[in-house]
């Protein structure tokens, strides 16, 4: 495993809309792609790990759900002046695992569907909403977070990261286990935008 020696490109970032209402589609999209993938699961395999060591399906989605509710604390400090949380540059692995240190980011075992589709819906909306709220108050351009693999993140960075977090989950640990256990979900698609 080696550190990540820069950060990516904010392309990647910006592919996922130039506004805050845009990338907020976009991010809605993402969770419900997520959701909509786990209510496919045979309920027996969303407690199950995704691979040995790994979290569970509802534990990825609980994870999704805590990142988000980071990135809403990042928008509420950075609009009471108060400096962002600076996080040291992630890890990748051989395989190409992203790994990263963000305290409370850790899922809550024994999280039910219902209770991790409602908590994530909940949070992006409440980011959504209050990065709309910052840009409406001339602090836009105000670094909220700063991601281990991206950097520096305004209100519309953290709502587009919120958008390609939950699509990587998705597509490098839940997306197998549609295709493992035979459900039907919708299609994925890419990282990219504008798909389920």
């Amino acid at each position: 495993m080696r550190q990540v020696e820069e950060h990516f490109p904010r392309a990647l970032l910006e592919r996922y809309g130039a506004t805050v209402a845009e990338a907020g589609v976009e991010a809605a999209r993402a969770v419900e792609g997520v959701i909509a993938l786990l209510e496919a699961l045979p309920a027996p395999r969303l407690s199950e790990p995704v691979a040995p060591g790994k979290w569970t399906p509802l534990e990825v989605a609980d994870h999704l759900h805590r990142v988000t509710l980071l990135y809403l604390d990042g928008i509420v400090a950075a609009r009471r002046g108060e400096r962002p949380v600076r996080h040291e540059r992630g890890w990748m692995a051989d395989d190409g695992a992203l790994t990263a240190l963000l305290p409370g980011a850790e899922p809550r075992p024994d999280v039910d569907l219902a209770t991790v589709a409602r908590d994530l819906r909940s949070s992006t909306a409440a980011l959504v909403e209050a990065a709309a709220e910052a840009v409406a108050a001339g602090a836009g351009e105000s670094v909220c977070h700063v991601n281990p693999y991206f950097g520096e993140l305004t209100p519309l960075g953290v709502v587009q990261m919120a958008a390609l977090h939950a699509r990587h989950h998705r597509k490098r640990h839940l997306d197998p286990l549609r295709q493992d256990a035979g459900a039907q979900a919708a299609p994925s698609g890419a990282m990219a935008p504008g798909g389920a």
